[in-house]
């Protein structure tokens, strides 16, 4: 049974309240590095790539910084890593952390990050005061259109510690342990649908148009042809669209494609629930695709 989005993001408040609540606690100040960065203009165009777990942001931000131009977007409030990057840069408080940190990443008056809505709340705890605080110029919106593999994805994930493989990773490894688990894969897609629908909510209720992009199309296109669409979008200039690679590899097998089809025939009617349900996401990124790709 699905869960509700109310109880999937108090789990997560209660669980990080303890810590989350000061991490710039006891953070000593850099006056030097400080005064080097505060030399530094800060953005112009702010975008944010709102993206769902297991959906491809990895190589999609891999790609944009070997572009160039497009700032150097990653997971800047990911709990996991924001109380390292405050550290680096001496902040305070978050007001401080998103100064510096906006001037020590911007491009050409570019800067960019991406999010989940879970870590929009864990840190700034309300859509409202990030939108307030960050201000963002554009939106982009990342998902992954066959949603019972990226489920099964992030079971596999869960279960063996591996997101992704570089060249220097050793795809044999990334798999050991990986079986089926019809519960887990069903509580991931609860989660998932979740993420879905905060994020529409939040562009319906602020009348924002993302362009909305698919780990489907991040593997079936030119990089050079979705990252032009980026670049348009955030009003950006690129310094270079052609022959990029990402180092970050597909690590999906056989099994995830397995598991993926078993799940499927094993819960028609709960895949049916969910089609319903993302009718208007997936038809929204189909009519983009149709128009820029």
């Amino acid at each position: 049974m699905l869960q509700s989005s109310k109880s999937i993001l108090i789990t997560c408040f209660d669980k990080t309240l303890g810590y989350f609540n000061h991490p710039f606690r006891h953070i000593a100040e850099k006056a030097l590095w400080r005064e080097k960065l505060m030399r530094q203009a800060p953005p112009d165009t702010r975008y944010i790539i709102f993206f769902t777990p297991r959906s491809g942001s990895s190589r999609l931000t891999d790609l944009v910084q070997l572009a160039g131009g497009l700032g150097t977007p990653d997971e800047c409030f990911n709990p996991q890593h924001i109380r390292n990057m405050a550290k680096f840069l001496g902040a305070q408080n978050l007001d401080d952390y998103l100064d510096l940190l906006m001037r020590r990443r911007t491009t050409g008056g570019t800067f960019g990050c991406e999010a989940t809505p879970s870590q929009i709340h864990r840190i700034f705890f309300s859509v409202a005061r990030f939108f307030e605080m960050y201000r963002p110029t554009s939106c982009i919106f990342l998902i992954r259109e066959n949603i019972a593999e990226q489920a099964v994805s992030c079971s596999r994930m869960s279960q063996t510690g591996f997101s992704h493989h570089t060249s220097s990773s050793d795809p044999e490894n990334t798999g050991t342990g990986f079986e089926y688990r019809p519960a887990e894969i069903r509580k991931y897609m609860a989660r998932l649908l979740i993420m879905e629908r905060q994020l529409e909510q939040i562009f319906l209720r602020r009348s924002i148009e993302p362009l909305r992009l698919s780990y489907e199309m991040l593997v079936d296109t030119d990089p050079e042809i979705f990252l032009a669409s980026i670049a348009r979008h955030v009003g950006a200039t690129p310094h270079r669209l052609n022959d990029l690679e990402s180092e970050h590899k597909k690590i999906g097998d056989q099994r995830n494609l397995e598991f993926t089809v078993q799940f499927t025939k094993e819960n028609r009617r709960l895949m049916a629930k969910v089609a319903r349900q993302r009718v208007f996401t997936l038809n929204e990124l189909a009519r983009q695709k149709n128009s820029h790709f």
